[in-house]
């Protein structure tokens, strides 16, 4: 038994010395993947900035309010009739309250401040957001007296009116990608647009969330930040 001791003693360490090679290997192997799996989700959260959502809408534009300090703080204008040019406003739409000139229009000096009309809907139980447009046939002598309301940095909305109008609630329009990060601007139709980079003046919105509208078409969370 004696004479075994020695052959044993070999084994114990080299059992030891194989235990210690896998704990190593184990740790190692443990690390590899904790960084290939840290590495995946990055790659999938860059992956999802990166994804642009096409803000294809059927019917009117739609606006929801998240956060508007204009709402809060009485910031909301309604007496002057637009321009004669304009015939119908979507919510979400933006819009000039051109004092000087007496009317609500696209080209006045001052910033844009955002339309959102109250909704008017004449069967609840068949129509919804989509169907809401602010036109002039359907007031008798054809004017419109919009409501718009201050923006300001910070404020948050969540919308799909962007870059084109409708001319229906049942019709289809814009082929417009919007992706988490992008920067929009008002065009000169009143509507939001995509730009390539953040402008150095004036209004910038950028996008924060991929989101959906009351009724399942795809929107967009916007948050001011200039």
């Amino acid at each position: 038994m004696l004479r075994d001791g020695p052959l044993v003693m070999r084994i114990l360490i080299k059992k030891r010395l194989l235990i210690n090679k896998l704990a190593v290997f184990a740790e190692a192997l443990e690390k590899r993947l904790e960084d290939s799996i840290g590495l995946i989700f990055d790659n999938l959260k860059e992956g999802a900035k990166e994804m642009a959502l096409i803000m294809k809408r059927k019917g009117y534009g739609q606006v929801e309010i998240n956060h508007l300090s204009g709402i809060v703080e009485g910031r909301i204008y309604a007496q002057l009739p637009a321009a004669s040019a304009i015939t119908q406003l979507e919510q979400g739409q933006f819009a000039k309250y051109d004092y000087a000139a007496g009317e609500v229009n696209f080209t006045g000096d001052g910033e844009f401040m955002l339309v959102y009309n109250e909704e008017k809907l004449y069967d609840e139980r068949k129509q919804n957001h989509k169907d809401f447009v602010y036109k002039t046939v359907d007031f008798a002598d054809g004017k419109l007296y919009p409501r718009l309301i201050v923006t300001e940095v910070g404020d948050i909305i969540t919308t799909n009116t962007i870059a084109v109008p409708n001319t229906s609630d049942t019709a289809e329009v814009g082929e417009a990608s919007v992706a988490v990060g992008n920067y929009l601007t008002v065009g000169e139709n009143g509507f939001l647009k995509v730009v390539a980079a953040k402008p150095a003046t004036g209004m910038v919105w950028k996008a924060v969330k991929e989101y959906t509208m009351p009724d399942g078409q795809p929107g967009v969370k916007i948050q001011r930040i200039q």
